[in-house]
């Protein structure tokens, strides 16, 4: 009895070669492949694999290899820093290989579990418009995602890059609509969940749910099952409260529009780009994140301007049923695309591997475990500049609030903090003083673009602190006969006395308790005494800096401003009453 011979048994493992690629290590495995790490031969070359038997391809009706197919299709069409990079293609008798971009940093779900499920906003924010980077790359050639959630986002050197395109669609206009149920419960749209027609708005509101996901720590509605999720968004609105989290009334109401349940009141994608929350910031004034300096490289109005020209046309085509389009298929697109490159597949085992591949292993994770170690001790350097960042805020209001006549020393005195401050940074930063001790990583920080960037910032905003000091003199010494203190005249000068740290104190306490209560006594605008209790609170911090902050390396300066803003009155009395009495300790 003759029996048909099978075909040889595929496996991948560290150690694999196939063409010039070295498998090195699994990152990842699902339902219809593996993905490995691999090296390049020769360069050295860090890539991703992701491997796809060719079995797979004709499973649920063909819908697996078109997806493969689209996926490839859509990578070769995009070139955006925000999008995971296609390298190559090929296949074995067996097997199909997308060659794609190696990211080192996981993907974005890791990275909110491990900062405890629960991202502050200004960092969320900057986070999304990396994502919306990545989106408007897809947008410009038409594609739709259907599959965006947190772990379908991977991280390359702090970029945000947009991955696993399986499911994205390229529709023929940006307002056409498709049928297909597709994507992730928790994330997916209304219109998706119920298989009506949808188009780009599908993916507006998975933006809107990784978002609320991020601030919130879960899904904006219950993902328990479709009867639930669909009943959920039609009684309830997303709750803005939840887990404890407060969230400005801002985002609250752009995220509202974000997730409402249809498409055609939805945000729009221009207007999303063109919110005010999405707008370019001064740098100078904002606490500086490797997250943030990358967002900054974001062209926001740019993009806005792409919008606004590409329109939003109500236009729509009715498709046929999807699922029909693959009965009865044999041969996958990808396969007539792509001739067959003659590669064996091998039963080659894991205990087979050579030497210099177990060192090349041990060598990359090395690599990438130090790479890790440079972001967290660059995140430790800007840290030192919060203290500047938080002064800053408070000069700036204290020039919004306060006429000249009331305010010129104080505005002198934070302006000469933070010009000391900021000096003294910047010169143990040019002189590349080992301030944390890892002499061993010390040139590898230096040579990272971002804290290029970092130093970059710390000089610009020198400069422009010397001139403000200038200014400042200058409004001071017109108001000389009204300063009675002689310690507190000596540092009408650029240089700072040897009382200086004192005579701070004393002038900023003075401002606060007699100049600000007596203001806030007379004035009857309800509006203007809440903003000058904010700054009084803001001027205790900026005087006892080192006592209050000086342990946390988690301050968010966002959150002791913006935050505090939208607070009711009651507390921000209670925050001033209590910090008050640090001013007599």
């Amino acid at each position: 009895m003759l029996h048909s011979q099978q075909p040889p048994k595929i496996q991948n493992y560290p150690g694999k070669r196939v063409l010039n690629y070295t498998f090195l290590k699994e990152l990842g495995k699902g339902a219809f492949g593996q993905v490995f790490s691999a090296k390049v031969d020769k360069t050295s070359d860090l890539v991703a694999i992701k491997c796809v038997p060719k079995a797979k391809l004709s499973e649920h009706r063909g819908i697996v290899g078109q997806l493969l197919d689209s996926e490839i299709e859509v990578l070769r069409q995009i070139n955006s820093e925000h999008v995971i990079k296609f390298i190559n293609f090929f296949q074995s008798e067996n097997q199909c290989y997308i060659v794609l971009e190696f990211c080192n940093s996981g993907d974005f779900e890791q990275l909110w579990i491990k900062r405890g499920k629960k991202i502050p906003e200004n960092e969320v924010i900057a986070y999304m418009k990396q994502v919306l980077a990545g989106m408007q790359a897809l947008h410009e050639k038409n594609i739709l995602h259907r599959d965006l959630k947190l772990p379908n986002i991977l991280i390359h050197n702090s970029t945000l890059k947009i991955a696993d395109l399986g499911f994205c669609k390229q529709l023929k206009d940006q307002n056409q609509h498709e049928h297909l149920f597709l994507g992730s419960l928790g994330n997916m749209a209304p219109e998706i969940v119920e298989q009506k027609p949808y188009g780009m708005a599908a993916d507006m509101f998975s933006i809107g749910s990784m978002f609320y996901q991020l601030l919130f720590g879960s899904f904006p509605f219950t993902n328990l099952n479709e009867k639930a999720f669909l009943e959920d968004i039609r009684t309830n609105k997303p709750n803005f409260r939840k887990n404890g989290v407060s969230i400005s009334s801002q985002l609250e109401l752009l995220l509202y529009k974000m997730l409402m349940k249809d498409p055609r009141d939805r945000l729009k994608w221009s207007e999303l780009y063109s919110h005010p929350l999405m707008k370019q910031k001064e740098m100078r004034y904002q606490q500086l994140s490797l997250n943030l300096l990358q967002a900054e490289q974001i062209n926001v109005e740019k993009i806005g301007k792409f919008y606004e020209n590409k329109g939003q046309q109500e236009t729509f085509e009715n498709s046929n049923d999807f699922m029909k389009k693959f009965d009865g298929m044999k041969q996958q697109q990808i396969l007539k695309k792509d001739n067959p490159i003659n590669i064996k597949e091998t039963e080659l085992l894991p205990d087979l591997q050579d030497e210099q591949v177990k060192l090349e292993i041990t060598e990359t994770e090395k690599q990438i475990e130090d790479l890790k170690k440079v972001e967290e001790l660059i995140e430790k350097y800007m840290r030192l500049r919060d203290q500047i960042v938080y002064l800053s805020r408070t000069l700036n209001e204290i020039n919004t609030l306060i006429s000249e006549k009331y305010s010129a020393l104080p505005f002198l005195f934070l302006i000469k903090k933070i010009f000391k401050l900021n000096d003294s940074l910047t010169r143990a930063l040019l002189d590349k003083q080992n301030i944390f001790r890892v002499a061993d990583l010390l040139d590898k920080v230096y040579q990272n673009p971002h804290f290029q960037k970092f130093l970059s910032q710390m000089l610009d905003d020198q400069q422009f602190y010397e001139s403000l000091l200038q200014f400042a003199l200058r409004g001071a010494k017109s108001f000389w006969d009204e300063i009675q203190d002689k310690n507190w005249q000596k540092e009408l000068t650029i240089e700072c006395s040897a009382q200086f740290n004192q005579n701070f104190k004393e002038v900023l306490n003075d401002f606060i308790i007699r100049t600000l209560s007596e203001k806030k006594e007379k004035e009857k605008n309800p509006k203007v005494i809440e903003q000058y209790i904010e700054l009084q609170i803001h001027l205790i911090d900026c005087c006892c800096y080192e006592r209050v902050y000086q342990n946390d390396q988690k301050i968010n300066i966002m959150e002791q401003f913006d935050a505090l803003y939208e607070k009711p009155l009651k507390i921000k009395n209670d925050i001033f009453s209590e910090k008050v009495q640090l001013l007599f300790l």
